[in-house]
């Protein structure tokens, strides 16, 4: 398992150690936890699983570096404008 943590959120990468069994719940609770959520868009299914999709696991933590970079950005008119609104008078 694999972890990054940013200002706003955790990102947890989790591999299960037994194969074939599903996961009821990702806590030992039955209760709901609100904050709690699965990210479905890199889900892997333990069905599916292939020695090529372990190797790209792998590669989490440099997918995980370049996440959140705004260097790339193109620079936004007024952005940085100083000048005080009219509503904060």
């Amino acid at each position: 398992s694999k972890n990054k943590r940013t200002d706003r959120s955790v990102l947890c990468c989790l591999r299960k150690t037994e194969s074939g069994k599903s996961w009821p719940r990702l806590t030992k609770d039955k209760a709901k936890l609100n904050w709690l959520s699965v990210d479905f868009n890199n889900w892997k299914d333990w069905e599916d699983d292939s020695d090529e999709e372990l190797s790209s696991f792998d590669r989490f933590s440099e997918m995980m570096n370049n996440m959140g970079g705004d260097d790339d950005l193109p620079e936004v008119d007024g952005a940085e404008d100083e000048s005080a609104d009219s509503d904060d008078e």
